[in-house]
């Protein structure tokens, strides 16, 4: 019964004003009397795509791209600080557990979404986006995983690079740089909402 607001202001929208959203300035927090949960305002600029729900080791966890510190202008000491005393703060003592993914830069990763990278299956188990794939990505991938085996984890990941020849399989080369978007799917109770590129072969892979 409790729900975060944190202030939706990414540099992607910074040429577009009228999308920000500030609790307190357009109040578009929850406030009706007739709902029955509690709002804490989270003192963070945030994305919501920037934050995947998970559960290691017993404890909760949030795994969010560093995006997140360039966007708050905060080091990684002073986050983690913060981090562990709000918590504490805020929710009778809870312990939250987090990651902080390697971000690739605004040319390569201007969004920064964690739900791109990486989900939650179930308790200490993820699943990885595709960037094994990715040979000229300026972060290796093993980076990543180490991130998430540090704290717990059990990582599968994703690659479609065994199943295509990236040469000679014109449709998956002109895919290709897009191939990351299945891991940007979305689950409702039991059922799975993937999205699709259009080549049945690679989206059956997928």
């Amino acid at each position: 019964d409790v729900y975060l607001s944190f202030t939706y202001k990414p540099d992607y929208l910074q040429d577009y004003p009228n999308c920000v959203t500030n609790w307190q300035l357009h109040r578009v927090h929850a406030g009706h009397d007739s709902f029955e949960f509690k709002v804490v305002q989270m003192p963070l600029i945030l994305d919501g795509g920037n934050v995947v729900k998970a559960v290691v080791q017993g404890k909760p966890c949030l795994i969010m791209c560093k995006k997140v510190l360039d966007e708050n202008n905060l080091s990684d000491e002073d986050f983690d600080n913060w981090w562990k005393q709000w918590w504490k703060d805020n929710f009778d003592g809870t312990e939250m557990e987090y990651v902080l993914l390697p971000w690739e830069g605004e040319k390569f990763n201007p969004i920064g979404h964690a739900d791109g990278m990486v989900r939650y299956i179930e308790k200490d188990r993820v699943l990885f986006t595709n960037y094994e794939d990715f040979e000229d990505s300026p972060i290796p991938a093993s980076l990543y995983i180490e991130k998430l085996t540090a704290v717990g984890f059990e990582v599968e990941t994703l690659s479609f690079k065994s199943q295509f020849d990236y040469k000679k399989d014109k449709l998956y080369r002109m895919l290709f740089d897009s191939s990351w978007c299945y891991i940007n799917y979305l689950q409702l109770g039991n059922r799975i909402l993937v999205p699709s590129l259009g080549y049945d072969k690679l989206d059956q892979e997928a």
